[in-house]
């Protein structure tokens, strides 16, 4: 008996980080909110300390790329994220690495507008790269090998999420609407007395076809 009292009282000692520690064990309401808020106040910095873990580098191998003293990336370390100052955020970006980019969005941008955004982006890069294909029959080749593969990996992750949500319209008692004409053929076919998936290749037909009772994302 002592020993299962023992064994359940270390489990509930295992805690996957300080706050969740702090949450569970601490009594003080206001120090739980007052510990929350230093957090909340410490992302980006918290996040430079997480990069710097895994690079395996200290402070002091941090403070001999930025040519300064160990103490100053410590205090750098302590500080908030209010009391960062942009040139040593890249400072401390480029000694681990990394280039620092910034990005300012509307306050109203919904999550379509930020996957719109990516996937401009995503059409720049591609572009970047059929570009580089100009110069070169065997970048060529590479960049059309990675085009495949990519159009493989984007249709698979939008395929995925719509895939959620076509269970979400069926648990409501809802069908999934067809893909509207004109459109990439994304979707595949599914009958209702059938539950399993058609073949692979009636992933191109269209949907206007006369047997297209439920339009599900394969």
């Amino acid at each position: 008996m002592e020993e299962t009292q023992t064994i359940n009282r270390k489990k509930k000692d295992l805690y996957r980080n300080v706050a969740e520690m702090v949450r569970e064990t601490a009594e003080d309401q206001d120090f739980i909110r007052d510990f929350e808020q230093h957090l909340a106040q410490r992302q980006i910095i918290k996040y430079l300390m997480v990069l710097r873990a895994s690079a395996q580098m200290s402070q002091k191998d941090i403070a001999d790329k930025l040519r300064c003293t160990q103490s100053r990336v410590s205090k750098l370390e302590n500080s908030t994220d209010g009391d960062l100052r942009l040139g040593d955020f890249a400072g401390y970006a480029t000694a681990l690495g990394y280039k620092t980019e910034i990005l300012l969005i509307p306050e109203k941008w919904t999550t379509v507008d930020e996957v719109k955004y990516h996937a401009c982006c995503i059409k720049n890069c591609l572009d970047h790269l059929a570009g580089l294909a100009e110069k070169d029959q065997s970048i060529a080749a590479g960049v059309v090998g990675f085009f495949a593969e990519a159009k493989m990996n984007l249709g698979r992750i939008i395929q995925d999420a719509a895939r959620a949500v076509v269970a979400t319209l069926k648990a409501f008692g809802q069908k999934a609407p067809l893909c509207p004409k004109g459109s990439a053929p994304i979707w595949i076919r599914e009958k209702k007395a059938d539950s399993e998936q058609q073949p692979e290749s009636d992933a191109t037909s269209s949907c206007e076809s006369s047997d297209c009772e439920t339009a599900v994302l394969s």
